[in-house]
């Protein structure tokens, strides 16, 4: 997988960036669904610019099935799909590509697709956003120690050698490309001017085994003042014997950013670094050191909450969607620390603790910290009987998070405070508590609308998951679905919701669900109390952020 995004799109609109995530993901996950081999790439650039606004064209290329002629107008329909297998074979309902299209349309865009049969599709769409009137101009990097130096950059995707020698011209970087190792070696033979300084190479090349390659590239320069940067699999574990045997001077994380690019260079060549040419939110915070988290949680909201709090601490996250992805990011990647949600499809939190334990050798232990909306005692001893080190009641507070991620050790003592181990609420409560919610996240009203959309946007898919289950007396699924809504509910202490999503999760768990029918019911008019409520909390956030959309 490579992106681009142009150098002349803006890095400040104003626009609703949980929209414009929401079509991303939505198109590049088809893409991941439907591409056996190859690749998938997403682009970015200016379509158009005037005084107040640019059109953004995006687009996510694979070399998957691709999809007939006389299908292609069908799968932005309701429901559809080009081939009704489809959902067999790899899942969903079509559902995604509609709202796609909606959403396009309210951000007076379009979408389109290209494709060929057993070629591959290119999506494309647009959309339209606000120039911010007090935007900052973009950095200027003083990237003076870079200009004129000699780069080979090494990889047989040329797709990613493109965007590589874009990112390297900004800098004024002289740049020859290499598609195999043997072309790389006939470069650094044939040169015949001023040396090499550096070497960009692909982790994975045909022909040669990486490592051997590199001892062949060192054994070509030998004499020379040259190093070698090497481009890893995201979520790869850097192998530092290797590194200093081959002489790699570090490795950069692919799909490339071309700020982390930048600074490996800056500090490789020239022995320092240059302020990243994107600003974390809120950067990180006075006094904490930055941690590699790997977060595994399947709810979307409370993957956002998670995420929004943690970066905004300056510590990086990495989400899995269940507890066997957790255990393949673990295997695969360095971390810190795993916060853990309990109840997951295909591998539940238990499980996947007890995997990553067995994995551990005898002097590594990582920190587990589990996240769950159980609230009984028994339910806390489970956690920790699976080896887990510390536990938080969902829905998150955001002091409770920071304290159990940036204390110096895991505890594993469960937090304290009638708050976490109560989800009653008197059928007289208000549909949801504002002020707790925004508190709860620090005090951001932003950060709680945004979250507000997300969940308007996948609470039908959880309703209707929660009907069929109901229909097709499927009792774990019902227990799943309910307590993923009850999660993501109690962000904003909506209590009502909660405690009617918890008698059905209860049903689920003891696989009765005699009265669901009547629950399901009480759920339906708690959230119909909820939605407009959230909806106008949106809608007041808009438009005091100026952008009215």
């Amino acid at each position: 997988m490579a992106y681009q995004v142009a150098p002349d799109v803006p890095d400040q609109l104003v626009g609703d960036p949980g929209r414009l995530s929401q079509i991303v993901i939505n198109l590049i996950g088809n893409a991941i669904k439907f591409t056996e081999s190859g690749d998938v790439v997403l682009s970015m650039s200016l379509a158009s610019e005037s005084e107040e606004a640019v059109t953004l064209a995006c687009s996510v290329a694979d070399t998957g099935i691709g999809i007939p002629e006389d299908k292609q107008r069908l799968i932005f329909d309701v429901f559809s799909q080009a081939d009704s297998s489809m959902s067999r074979k790899y899942g969903g309902t079509g559902l995604g590509l509609a709202i796609c299209a909606q959403l396009t349309a309210m951000m007076n865009g379009r979408i389109w697709v290209e494709s060929e049969e057993g070629r591959g599709s290119t999506f494309h769409f647009t959309v339209e956003m606000q120039k911010r009137r007090d935007a900052v101009e973009k950095p200027v990097v003083d990237a003076g120690p870079l200009t004129g130096l000699r780069v080979l950059v090494v990889d047989d995707h040329p797709t990613n050698r493109g965007f590589l020698v874009d990112m390297l011209a900004e800098w004024s970087m002289q740049t020859t490309e290499a598609g195999t190792g043997v072309e790389a070696l006939a470069a650094l033979t044939g040169d015949d001017g001023e040396a090499f300084r550096l070497v960009l190479l692909d982790e994975t090349m045909p022909e040669m085994e990486e490592h051997g390659l590199i001892r062949e590239i060192n054994r070509c320069a030998e004499g020379r003042d040259l190093a070698v940067i090497l481009l890893v699999s995201a979520g790869q574990r850097a192998d530092t014997g290797v590194g200093d045997y081959a002489g790699i001077a570090c490795t950069v994380s692919k799909p490339v950013k071309q700020s982390d690019l930048l600074n490996a260079i800056m500090d490789t060549v020239a022995g320092t670094s240059v302020p990243a040419l994107e600003e974390r939110a809120g950067g990180l915070s006075e006094g904490v050191v930055a941690r590699r988290i790997l977060l595994a949680e399947d709810g979307v909201v409370n993957q956002r909450v998670a995420v929004l709090m943690l970066e905004s601490r300056g510590h990086a996250v990495t989400v899995a969607n269940n507890g066997r992805e957790a255990v393949e990011r673990f295997k695969s990647g360095a971390f810190d620390l795993i916060l853990m949600d309990v109840q997951m499809p295909e591998m539940d939190g238990l499980e996947a603790t007890r995997t990553i334990r067995g994995l551990e050798s005898g002097s590594d232990h990582i920190p587990i910290v589990a996240m769950t909306a159980h609230a009984m005692s028994g339910d806390r001893e489970r956690c920790l009987e699976a080896g887990m080190d510390d536990y938080l009641s969902k829905p998150i507070q955001a002091q409770l998070l920071y304290a159990a991620v940036e204390g110096a050790q895991a505890t594993g003592r469960p937090p304290a405070g009638p708050e976490s181990s109560s989800f009653a609420a008197s059928p007289e409560s208000a549909p949801v508590d504002w002020e707790k919610a925004v508190a709860q996240v620090g005090g951001d009203v932003a950060v709680v609308a945004e979250l507000a959309g997300l969940f308007l946007a996948e609470c039908p898919k959880l309703e209707t998951g929660i009907r069929e289950a109901v229909d097709g007396g499927n009792a774990a699924d019902l227990r799943r679905h309910a307590h993923t809504l009850k999660g993501s509910a109690g962000v904003f202490k909506a209590e009502t919701v909660v405690d009617a999503a918890q008698r059905l999760e209860k049903m689920g768990r003891d696989g009765d669900m005699d009265n669901a029918e009547a629950a399901l019911s009480a759920l339906a008019l708690e959230l119909d109390r909820l939605k407009p409520v959230l909806a106008e909390r949106v809608a007041d956030a808009k438009l005091q952020d100026g952008s009215g959309k």
